[in-house]
């Protein structure tokens, strides 16, 4: 019983890599900045929109966005929500 709950662990690890993948590319294949999605811009600068883009990584190249997003979801560390602010 045992050897088979191995087995088909292992067999869901490949799948759930590729939903990984697809997942994280769907966010990046969306148009637009995701700074003017979140918060009212309006009131913002340039140069703020920029500042908060780099502190939230976006501005980062797409292999670096993605080691980070893997580490995060392997470690459990899903980060802070974006809306309310609580992890």
């Amino acid at each position: 019983m045992a050897k088979y709950i191995c087995k088909r662990i292992l067999s869901a690890l490949p799948t759930l890599f590729v939903v990984l993948i697809l997942v994280f590319l769907l966010m990046r294949v969306l148009p637009g900045n995701p700074i003017y999605s979140l918060m009212d811009t309006s009131d913002l600068t340039t140069e703020q929109i920029w500042e908060l883009s780099e502190e939230m990584g976006f501005n980062e190249p797409w292999w670096k966005q993605f080691g980070s997003y893997i580490a995060g979801v392997l470690t459990g560390n899903w980060g802070n929500s974006y809306f309310n602010g609580k992890s």
